[in-house]
């Protein structure tokens, strides 16, 4: 859906917080045109996303420490289940909706208030970060952005920018 309404081909897409890049293998299901690259804080889940994956780019990046013209500009960026465990959520969507055209938010743990709890997985030292969201914060994130609108479907939320048409493939 988001492809076919961007028009880009090949489509430039980033995988943030890629962690072993399965993302790649759903992408390459549509038989899209698509440019690839994953970035992961974990160089561990970097090598292994590089194995299955030769000809795609894979580099490390800091989201909570994302400065402008760190992340180059793309049609598509994917963030799998990492939107939740970043320290300030409303401030990365709008730092990447000024470099992309479409943000894909999956796996959106979704709840009447927007806030932020900690856990402990197993074998973790430290607690991280888990937001769980609610429709006014992508409300406030597309108020704050002149124009980005946004849809929830099936656990997912696309962010799509004022730029996202398929009428033309430049990002502005």
């Amino acid at each position: 859906m988001v492809a076919q309404h961007l028009g880009a081909n090949p489509m430039r897409i980033a995988g943030l917080g890629c962690g072993n890049a399965r993302i790649v293998q759903a992408i390459r299901d549509t038989k899209l045109l698509y440019e690839y690259t994953g970035f992961d804080l974990n160089e561990a889940c970097l090598e292994t996303a590089r194995k299955p994956y030769p000809e795609h780019k894979f580099e490390s990046l800091d989201l909570d420490h994302l400065v402008s013209g760190s992340l180059g500009h793309y049609d598509g960026v994917v963030l799998d289940s990492t939107l939740s465990m970043v320290e300030d959520p409303r401030r990365l969507l709008i730092r990447l909706l000024e470099r992309s055209r479409a943000i894909v938010v999956g796996r959106v743990k979704w709840g009447t208030t927007t806030e932020r709890g900690e856990y402990l997985w197993s074998g973790m030292t430290s607690p991280s970060v888990n937001w769980q969201f609610n429709k006014e914060f992508f409300d406030e994130v597309a108020d704050e952005t002149d124009g980005v609108s946004w849809i929830f479907e099936q656990s997912c939320v696309v962010l799509l920018a004022p730029s996202a048409s398929a009428e033309g493939n430049e990002i502005k």
